[in-house]
Parts: structure tokens; sequence; C-alpha cells
């Protein structure tokens, strides 16, 4: 059961890469969220939320069912205040014999309610819709077949006693949220366990996971310097202090395949309206950086609108720093510029932040990886996955690694280094801190219901090593 479901979730991130780069650009950043107005619809469908609680849900998307809602009310005794459970229901059609439809996205006519014929532009963006609602839904129905298979272990009396007690301090009043790592089997590391319905319906949800106990113990014993001049004099802990981001350092696409766009043409239909409107040009990835360093300052890096970085600059830029960390935003995986050979090989403990804002594709950076990949060995690869990415950078010695599950859209991405720097920079926060402020979403301009992530998008980063790292200029 765990290999086939495995398999199944490889299969669904694969879905998601073609889906991004067929229509990612194009649907927008609406694309990234789901709508819930129970004010504005009529009818409604019952369904079973996280703790089989039956809800009454709006249609969505032309008669199928796909919903956030919210964690459980605050009377439940064990639900924490004021936290936000992103909770979609899988669609009909995908919840039928388990298979999800709605793949084939070819823009066809299609007659309204009313009979008449919508133009072929309008269907063709129902059909992207479709297509995204689908994918959400199959992520559903793959986080409900992990749960089957985790629960014999997880809702047994005395780990359930233990989730609940942790989740009671965790939330009580005037107390600050701990947070928590996950350590998770080796063979469960390449799965979503963030999403686990013992954890979402307590409230929980972890600051960061790892690879072990002995490596997160490793890591913080490379953060801890023992205090001199006597045994009167205790230890002073580097990960109590904050990493300078003076010596935070990025690589910002490094081939410059994301290109200024034209501006595209939208429905609207994610935002409540029918009508046709002119979506402006998404700003480009160097655009973005701009902006990042208006809210945390002046950054030095490697930018590939100058020229393609070489593995030497990779090494000077890594191996120079002290207290510090590295930023990558760019198309593909890190890995398929720095390879894991020249990586592994290298010191990166100055590194004790790495943050990994990847797993985006175009058309001409995936045909350019599709390529290089023909020649490349399955163990090479292998290692470009996230979970063998984190391991690549451990080795290294890298304190903590931020990076995606699998393949996201060039607006999420955006939307992640914007507010995570704001979160980081601007307020003071942690790591974990910022990361979790970041998954939360902001109102959708223009949208008149309300708006919230996608479970592929509101659990695609995530964390491993420490969580309380803390980044101040």
């Amino acid at each position: 059961r765990l290999m086939a479901l495995k398999n199944d979730m490889a299969a669904w991130r694969t879905a998601l890469t073609h889906y991004l780069v067929q229509r990612g650009d194009d649907a927008g950043e609406e694309a990234d969220y789901c709508y819930h107005s129970s004010s504005t619809s009529t009818s409604t469908a019952v369904t079973n939320d996280t703790n089989d609680n039956a809800r009454r849900l709006p249609p969505f998307g032309g008669g199928d069912y796909l919903s956030c809602t919210d964690s459980p009310t605050p009377s439940t005794p064990s639900s924490p205040q004021g936290l936000k459970l992103f909770s979609p229901i899988v669609n009909r059609r995908a919840s039928r014999g388990g298979k999800v439809s709605g793949f084939s996205t070819e823009a066809t006519e299609s007659v309204d309610g009313e009979g008449r014929t919508a133009p072929k532009k309008a269907a063709a963006a129902a059909a992207a819709e479709d297509e995204t609602d689908a994918l959400e839904g199959r992520l559903t129905s793959l986080i409900g077949e992990l749960d089957r298979l985790l629960s014999p272990v997880l809702e047994s009396p005395a780990i359930a006693r233990s989730l609940d007690l942790f989740a009671w301090q965790s939330n009580k009043a005037g107390r600050q949220r701990e947070g928590w790592v996950l350590l998770p089997d080796a063979r469960l590391l390449d799965l979503p366990l963030e999403l686990l319905s013992a954890f979402r319906k307590r409230g929980l949800r972890p600051a960061s996971r790892d690879l072990s106990v002995h490596l997160l113990a490793r890591r913080r014993d490379a953060t801890t310097e023992t205090g001199g001049g006597g045994g009167g004099k205790s230890s002073s802990s580097k990960a109590d202090l904050p990493v300078s981001m003076d010596d935070v350092v990025y690589v910002v696409d490094p081939r410059f395949e994301d290109l200024p766009q034209r501006p595209s043409s939208s429905s609207g239909s994610g935002s409540g309206s029918g009508n046709s409107k002119q979506r402006l040009p998404r700003p480009t990835i160097c655009d973005t950086m701009k902006e990042v360093e208006g809210i945390c300052g002046h950054m030095k890096g490697l930018n590939g609108k100058d020229h393609i970085p070489s593995p030497g600059e990779w090494k000077s830029l890594l191996t120079a720093r002290k207290n510090g960390g590295l930023v990558y935003y760019g198309l593909g995986c890190c890995l398929s510029y720095l390879t894991p050979d020249h990586l592994a090989g290298l010191d990166a403990s100055g590194c004790r932040v790495v943050i990994l804002m990847d797993r985006a594709h175009n058309d001409a950076s995936l045909l350019r990886q599709t390529n290089i990949d023909k020649d490349k060995h399955v163990s090479d690869l292998l290692l470009e996955k996230p979970v063998h990415t984190a391991m690549v950078w451990t080795l290294a010695g890298a304190g903590s690694i931020m990076l995606n599950q699998w393949a996201s859209s060039f607006h999420a991405n955006r939307r992640l280094m914007l507010r995570l720097f704001k979160g980081i920079s601007g307020h003071g926060m942690s790591i974990a801190e910022a990361l979790r402020d970041a998954t939360t979403p902001d109102r959708v301009a223009g949208a008149k219901a309300e708006t919230k992530l996608k479970l592929r998008v509101a659990y695609n980063p995530v964390l491993y090593g420490l969580p309380s790292i803390k980044i101040k200029s």
C-alpha cells in the first residue's frame, strides 16, 4: 500500500508540473486560491470534513464541490483559537471510483444553462479551472489514503492522548504556540505528512521536519559554543543569535529564462465575475528580487541577467559565508545548476539558512531540462528530488533548508518570497514563523468570496532543520 501511494503521489506531481507549465501563468494568481461564499450561493451539498462532521458547502466550479473549511469551532475543546485549516473536499467527479477526470483541457464549445453556446475561450478557461480542481481533489484523495495507512498508529490510544495533550499545551490561552519538529521514517519523507488529519484536526502543524533525530542534534550542536573562563560560565547558543542579513546572498534566475510577458485576458471566474478582463503581466523573478531587496535592504549575489554563474562562483559564494545564508530564486531545481557532486564537496556550514524558491518551470526551461536529463544517470536525477536535495545540503553543512515539495507556480513563489522576507525582516519572525505566516493567504483583489490557499500551495514549502533561526539586518 505504501509503494502504491508513493507511485500515485509521483504521478500527481508530474501532472501538476505539466499543468503549471501549460496553464500556470494564464490561470493567474487566482488559480492558487479556492473561493468560499455561503452568502452568494443558493444551493448546497453535504460533505464530511476532517472531523467527520457533516457540513453544507456551496457548489464550486460548475457542479463540482471544492471547499476550504475552517478548523473546528472554538467550542471544541481540542481546537486552537483562530487557526485556519485548509481542508478541500474531493470534488464529486474525482470521488467516483477513486479516479480523477477533467485532465483534458481541449478548448471546445459548451452550452450554458440557458442553452446558449459559450465561446471557446470561456470553455478553455472553464477547462483550466476544472483541471486544477481535479488536481486539488486528487491530492485530497491521496491524503485520505495516507490517513488510512497511518491511522492505526496515529489514532492509537496512547499516541492520540499524547497529541491531544500536546495540542492543549501548545494552544492554551496566553501561551505562545510551540514549534515542533517532525521526524518521520525515511520511507515516509517524500509524502505530505503535514497534511495528516491527526495533526490538522488538532490544529497542529510542524514548524519543521528533519531527516533523523541524530541529524537534528548535530545541527543543534553545530550552532553551540562552550563559554570559556571556568566552570561558572554557561554555554551560549548561536541558534539564539540571528543570522546576519549582510551575510545572506542570492542566486537569481541563473539562465535568465523568465522573460517579461505580454498582458493576457482572464475570465475572472475565480473572483466571482463572469466578464473577461485584461491581466497585467506577471512580474519576473528579477523584478520580484528587487522588491525583496526593498524590504530587507541590498543583498549581494549572482543574477543570470548578467551572466550564467559558473561552479566556481557558486563555490565562492557558499564558502565565504560565516553566519549567513543563501537564497536561490529561479526556475527548475537548484541542483540542476549547482550539481550535487559540486555541492557535496563544499563546506557550507556558514550557511545557517538555505532558501530554495525553485520548482517553477516555463516551456523553455522545461524543454532545456528535459534534454539535459536524458543524459543523466538515474542516481543523479534522484538527488534532484526535494528530499534528496535536503540531504545533499545537509551533507554540505547547511543549518536549515527551506524548499518546495513539488512543482510550484511563479505566482506562488513570488508571493512566498515577498511575505517570507516581510515576516523575517519587517516583523522579526523566525524562519518557521515567517513560513507559517506566508502560507496564510491575503484576500484576492476584487474577489467577492472568502479566499483560502489551496492545499497544494499552502503545504508545498517545507523547512528541514532548526526552526528557531532568525535573520536580522
